[in-house]
This record gives C-alpha cells, sequence and structure tokens, in this order.
C-alpha cells in the first residue's frame, strides 16, 4: 500500500516475496544506490547463480528501473499521496470504488422507525429470510414456493414484493403498476416519480413491511391474506 522512494534497500523490501535470487545475494541489506552502480553483478551475488535466478533478477531491475535515486533520506507515502494514514482511504481502496443506488442514501434520511430502515436495507441487499434466500443456504424447508399466491412460484425476494398476483393487487390498490422484469431501484425510482413527494420513499418502505407482515401472518399465525389486511398494516 506505500510507495518506497529515494535509495532504499534493494532486497530488504521484496524479501516476502518468493525470489530464488535471495539465496544468492552476499548482503542482504544491499541498497538501491549501491546495486544501481555495482560494476559487474559478482559485487552483489554469490557466483555463479541460476538460470531461475538471474531470470528473477532481471525482471526484478525492470520493476526498479523508474526509481529515481536522490542523495536525500528514504521517505514512505501512501498510495493516495499522504504520509498520514486513513482507515477510510485504505477500505476504499481495498474494497474498490462501485457505483452505490443513492436510494441507499436517502433510506438513512427517511422518517421511518429504526426497524423499517434495517429491514428496507436488508431488501436492497437481497438479505431477508425468504425461501429463496433459505435455499440458497441450504435450509430445508418442505415447500420454496410463494405463499401468497397459487403460482407455483419459488419465493425470491421480486417475486415476494412486487410479482406475486397478490402483492400486485396490493400495489394496484394504491393505484400505481410497472412494468415486468424491473430491478427494485428501477420500481423504486418509478415510484418515486408516480408519487412526487418528499416522503414517497417512506410510504414505499412501509408498503413493502406490510407485504412482508402478511406474508409471516400467513406462515407463522394461519392467516388469511388480504389486501384489506395489508392496508391495515400500514397504519398499525
Amino acid at each position: 500500500m506505500k510507495n518506497h522512494v529515494c535509495s532504499g534497500r534493494i532486497f530488504g523490501i521484496v524479501k516476502s516475496e518468493n525470489f530464488n535470487f535471495l539465496s544468492f545475494i552476499l548482503l542482504l541489506k544491499t541498497s538501491l544506490s549501491k546495486a544501481h552502480t555495482a560494476s559487474t553483478v559478482s559485487d552483489l551475488f554469490n557466483m555463479p547463480i541460476s538460470v531461475e535466478a538471474f531470470e528473477q533478477l532481471q525482471e526484478l531491475e525492470t520493476e526498479f528501473s523508474s526509481i529515481i535515486l536522490t542523495p536525500m533520506s528514504d521517505s514512505w507515502t501512501y498510495i493516495w499521496g499522504s504520509s498520514q494514514f486513513s482507515s477510510s482511504k485504505a477500505y476504499k481502496l481495498l474494497t474498490g470504488h462501485t457505483q452505490v443506488d443513492p436510494t441507499f442514501k436517502r433510506l438513512w434520511k427517511t422518517f421511518c422507525q429504526s426497524k423499517h430502515k434495517v429491514f428496507f436495507w436488508l431488501v436492497m441487499k437481497d438479505g431477508i429470510s425468504t425461501r429463496n434466500m433459505m435455499r440458497r443456504r441450504r435450509m430445508h424447508l418442505d415447500d420454496y414456493n410463494c405463499v401468497l399466491c397459487q403460482q407455483q412460484t419459488e419465493e425470491t425476494l421480486m417475486h415476494l414484493l412486487f410479482y406475486c398476483n397478490f402483492v400486485k393487487n396490493c400495489w394496484w390498490a394504491l393505484n400505481f403498476a410497472y412494468a415486468g422484469n424491473l430491478s427494485i431501484f428501477q420500481i423504486v425510482e418509478a415510484w418515486r416519480n408516480y408519487v412526487s413527494a418528499p416522503f414517497a420513499l417512506d410510504i414505499f418502505i412501509l408498503v413493502c413491511w406490510s407485504i412482508w407482515m402478511v406474508r409471516n401472518d400467513v406462515i407463522f399465525r394461519n392467516k388469511v391474506a388480504s389486501v384489506d389486511g395489508c392496508k391495515r398494516n400500514l397504519t398499525a
């Protein structure tokens, strides 16, 4: 993660790598400056060296050819150009720079209860315990199909919240319709355009939560799913 500049030790900084030529070195702490000014290879290595070790040495020389030697003392800097360590910059470097949907940021600014926010965060990460998720986790169930409809379709996240016939009726009760095969973020955007209000995402989260509650009531309390029951959950 750090860049080494100036006249550092040429062999000491690569000792953790699997280089065969290290076993032939006369002085392990030979500096870049001394290696650069050496007249012959025999000044640095016990001769003869193996063919493989010589080839690796040539590769190393190529890697270090761009280093500029100066009379100044060595300095260490992180690859973001500072000598100060930053855990946030290191994290970003290690995890990469991925595009995050803006819904993730909007979620935490809603006025929903914390349990609703965490639930919807899991929804966006496909992390709620649908029957499809349980199958992926190798948990045995007698049936992995959706309990809210008669389609004999596996209960995936998108089916449960958006494409089940029962669930479509719940959204249609709010006069909201959407195309098939959309991602959750595309449906969220379509909803925000439809409602066009600052609290649009709050309502969307609560509708998803209500559907989840209806589904759990069917499984754990043997209740009958109904659109009216879904509406009642919104005000509970």
